[in-house]
């Protein structure tokens, strides 16, 4: 309970000292999405399908915000768009995959088992260009199905376990993962 208190007293530290601080000035502007939004269209989808390598079908549930919010003020419009994406692998929503398109052209993906982490990577278009951490495939087959352009994200050493091998697939979304030791493809 200690812990709750702190972060609850920094909240507010927080916001007492920026409630007090001097306006800046707002640079209006357009902040898009550009083309990376191929990767993620699943707006008006509620869940998704896939298959374990065992041959059982799961039903996930998913929760799409594909936005543009505008902020006026006098002399001022910022409009800024984003796309955030939430798969639950599991009834409680205790487990997790996030991903997040933010301009310009910024995934940030992250995947998180009740309270540890199983990984959290930000850039992952760069990263996916070096081939590290994150690898981009062509012509390559998840579960049966062979989609053009695939983005691998792979679990950072130290993490838990719980989700890795994130797949994305342009022009489909998330096409597999690993959960629990399970590996799952869309169908």
């Amino acid at each position: 309970m200690k812990g709750k208190e702190q972060v609850v007293a920094l909240l507010l530290i927080f916001c007492m000292t920026t409630a007090f601080q001097c306006e800046k000035e707002c640079k209006s502007g357009e902040y898009r999405l550009d083309a990376s939004r191929s990767w993620l269209p699943l707006k008006g989808k509620t869940q998704l399908t896939f298959l374990d390598n065992a041959g059982i079908i799961s039903n996930f549930n998913l929760n799409v915000y594909d936005t543009v919010e505008t902020n006026v003020k006098p002399d001022c419009t910022i409009i800024y768009e984003s796309i955030n994406v939430f798969l639950f692998l599991n009834p409680p929503l205790s487990d997790v995959i996030t991903l997040r398109l933010n301009p310009p052209n910024s995934l940030v993906v992250s995947g998180s088992s009740g309270n540890n982490p199983g990984f959290h990577m930000r850039d992952v278009f760069q990263k996916a260009r070096e081939g590290s951490v994150a690898k981009r495939l062509s012509n390559y087959t998840i579960g049966g199905r062979t989609y053009g352009e695939v983005i691998l994200m792979l679990n950072s050493v130290g993490n838990s376990n719980s989700i890795d091998s994130v797949f994305i697939a342009n022009n489909v979304g998330i096409v597999g993962f690993k959960h629990m030791g399970k590996k799952y493809s869309l169908q």
